[in-house]
């Protein structure tokens, strides 16, 4: 009995050793004519990803999961824009996956509002904006540009 408590103790322990946390980033880039939305993700090793028949709908699966916390609206409409989707290995050869999607859309001349709602999640996020919109951003936040927020928030970005 003993011996058993001990090899259950042994394999809980190694179990709980090669757990990895979760991680999300979001960076919006502002820039004079456009934005440019940079999401990586990484699930946690206790994050059930079901299996995919291939590395298409892997990728896929990975996008919902990264992006199902955010709400991106330019002027309260959901932002149009280009999706592309990368998924690796981080490490390299490691299994574990990491997935990197990057939205790009115009913005028009004239005065808009950028919103990117993020809701809490299992995986911690870390939200910041860039400004590289040669004087046009107005205003943004929560925080100056370069400065991340965690998890839960808005980030606003206006454009005279």
């Amino acid at each position: 009995m003993k011996r058993a408590a001990l090899l259950l103790l042994l394999a809980c322990a190694s179990a709980h050793a090669h757990s990895f946390p979760g991680s999300r980033d979001v960076v919006a880039q502002a820039e004079a004519d456009a934005v440019a939305i940079l999401v990586s993700y990484r699930p946690a090793t206790e994050t059930f990803v079901p299996p995919q028949p291939d590395h298409e709908r892997a990728k896929l699966a990975l996008a919902r999961r990264a992006l199902a916390v955010l709400d991106v609206r330019l002027d309260g409409a959901p932002l149009q824009g280009k999706l592309e989707l990368k998924l690796s290995e981080d490490p390299p050869g490691s299994g574990r996956p990491f997935l990197v999607a990057l939205l790009t859309a115009p913005i028009p001349a004239g005065a808009h509002r950028l919103t990117i709602d993020v809701d809490g999640d299992r995986e911690p996020t870390a939200t910041r904006w860039l400004d590289r919109s040669k004087g046009r951003v107005r205003s943004g936040g929560p925080r100056r540009a370069g400065e991340s927020f965690q998890d839960r928030g808005q980030l606003v970005v206006e454009w005279r």
